[in-house]
């Protein structure tokens, strides 16, 4: 017959902290934590916005005029091409540190996102325009039709 011994706990005074065991977040003293108003985010994204065309920053000003959404404490960036994503980067901790402290929360991310933008078609023949305006505007094929116009010089 075998003889078993118990091993001693391994767990540590960390291990069982009083957050743990509650269910509540660790505390992060120092840190500010208010709700996000989509409403105020957009408020202030446009007033950062505003303090780099006075500074006639106007690569970081196309960037700031991307799309974006709030999930939760992370700002979801929409950029159209790599280029903007470097241009980010120059001023990224300076818009973070704008925004954390207008908002007062301290735990907001930027995180960006490459988005396809569509093709626009070229529009270069007079027949192609015309055929552009049809299709903004049905009512000009028929005003064409009875006037006998011809589209061809």
């Amino acid at each position: 017959m075998k003889s078993t011994t118990k091993l001693p706990s391994l767990k540590t005074e960390e291990d069982s902290s009083p957050n743990e065991t509650s269910g509540q977040e660790p505390a992060n003293p120092g840190k500010r934590r208010e709700e996000i108003d989509p409403e105020a985010l957009k408020s202030f994204w446009n007033s950062f916005k505003e303090k780099r065309k006075e500074l006639g920053r106007d690569r970081e000003l196309n960037v700031l005029n991307q799309e974006f959404d709030l999930k939760d404490e992370e700002i979801q960036l929409q950029l159209l091409n790599p280029i903007q994503g470097d241009i980010l980067e120059d001023f990224r901790e300076e818009l973070l540190d704008y925004l954390r402290s207008k908002l007062k929360n301290d735990f907001i991310s930027l995180k960006t996102r490459m988005v396809k933008q569509d093709a626009k078609k070229m529009i270069y023949t007079s027949k192609e325009k015309l055929d552009h305006l049809i299709q903004k505007n049905p009512q000009l094929k028929n005003l064409k039709d009875s006037l006998g116009l011809d589209n061809e010089y």
